[in-house]
């Protein structure tokens, strides 16, 4: 998550994921992580990630994805998601919008949906992610409806989740064990000028697989935010550039929990379907000083990213309190029953460094990625991430994850 508003989730069956996250945990680091119990909640404390393991990734792409000209198929416009599936078919989700299903050696098998507000029909189509038997659960953003497709691309039933009272919204993030979905519900504050704020809070909302039983889990702070002093709008509020290295709450799921992670410091919080807190998992890292260098790369990775921004970028940075310190870690992701933790680095690192949790708090290995490959989708051998070319072009590739 990170600066961005937006992190990516991957999730198994809860028990796909007790397999992969508690057999992960065997035996793949040197020393084990303290535990102990506080007021019935275990407290997972893991030391720094100097003698884990190494998982790599292979050194070109199993399968690529993505064409200027000469094969329609293959064109994106702006993906939006990309899965597995258990028989090797890849799902890549456009926001053009379309559902494509590829075969395993990157042939287009079918198209589905189209731009509307009809059944298997989408407007902006923003996330998605694979339910028990790889059905497809797409969330159009616009219309605020989930679509199930079955794992051969048919429109199976649509479903909208009903916000709890007193937020204008939800904003699905995944599902956790076999029967729930995870929501968060929509950060809505007063804007205050001129100086970092939390201003407001939203509900963590578990839900049945349908949209049914709604309950609160658990209430998280908003992101850190800014606002220049004065506005150039006649005092309406604008959209704002991200503030290089603000601190965020990170939500998603892994296995059967639901994950909170504050970005201001190492620890991430598993809470069940009720809403009860079971385990922290906390590991020791040095706070990274943030240098000149730092928010330099922060620009170029962002304006990449959004291009056109870079103007707007440039002047937050040199207008808004930049922190002394990056966020206690980037991204969080999950996959195959574990949780992937971006370690936060200096602009001179230029590869992006993970440490993998399992499910039960033990750091079992890191990886490293190329800081151009924004990861899509975890698997137990296999790591998908959307690429951009030197044209701007976007490809969907596929690696091998080697854990051995």
């Amino acid at each position: 998550m990170s600066q961005r508003c937006r992190s990516r989730v991957v999730t198994t069956t809860a028990a796909a994921a007790a397999v992969l996250g508690f057999a992960g945990a065997a035996g793949a680091q040197k020393s084990q992580p303290v535990r102990r119990d506080s007021a019935g909640v275990e407290i997972v404390e893991n030391g720094k990630a100097t003698s884990l393991p190494k998982w790599t990734l292979g050194a070109r792409p199993s399968l690529d994805l993505g064409s200027v000209t000469g094969n329609p198929d293959q064109e994106f416009s702006k993906v939006a998601a990309a899965l597995r599936l258990a028989d090797g078919s890849i799902c890549v989700v456009d926001e053009a919008p379309s559902l494509r299903l590829f075969s395993s050696d990157g042939q287009l098998k079918l198209n589905v949906g189209r731009k509307g507000r009809g059944p298997g029909e989408f407007i902006l189509p923003r996330d998605a992610w694979l339910m028990p038997g790889d059905s497809i659960l797409l969330f159009d953003v616009l219309a605020r409806r989930l679509t199930v497709f079955t794992k051969e691309g048919e429109y199976a039933r649509d479903f909208r989740l009903t916000p709890p009272s007193g937020s204008p919204g939800v904003t699905p993030k995944g599902l956790f064990g076999p029967h729930d979905l995870l929501a968060v519900g929509y950060f809505v504050g007063t804007v205050q000028r001129g100086s970092v704020t939390r201003n407001s809070t939203a509900p963590v909302v578990g839900f049945g697989m349908s949209g049914e039983d709604p309950r609160e889990l658990v209430v998280v702070p908003s992101p850190e935010s800014w606002h220049p002093p004065t506005s150039s709008r006649g005092g309406v509020a604008g959209s704002v550039p991200p503030v290089p290295f603000l601190r965020g709450t990170g939500v998603l799921t892994a296995g059967q929990f639901a994950v909170v992670a504050p970005y201001d410091t190492y620890e991430l919080r598993l809470f069940d379907n009720t809403g009860r807190l079971r385990r922290i998992i906390r590991r020791a890292a040095d706070p990274v000083r943030v240098t000149d260098a730092d928010v330099k790369a922060f620009i170029d990775r962002e304006s990449r990213r959004n291009p056109g921004s870079r103007a707007g970028l440039e002047r937050v940075a040199r207008e808004a309190p930049i922190p002394k310190t990056m966020p206690a870690y980037g991204q969080i992701l999950s996959g195959a029953g574990n949780i992937w933790v971006e370690e936060s680095r200096p602009a001179s690192e230029s590869d992006v460094m993970w440490t993998v949790f399992s499910v039960d708090g033990q750091a079992i290995a890191t990886v490293l990625t190329p800081e151009d490959l924004e990861i899509l989708d975890i698997g137990h051998h296999h790591v998908i991430g959307l690429w951009r070319d030197d044209l701007d072009v976007e490809h969907v590739r596929m690696y091998t994850l080697e854990t051995s």
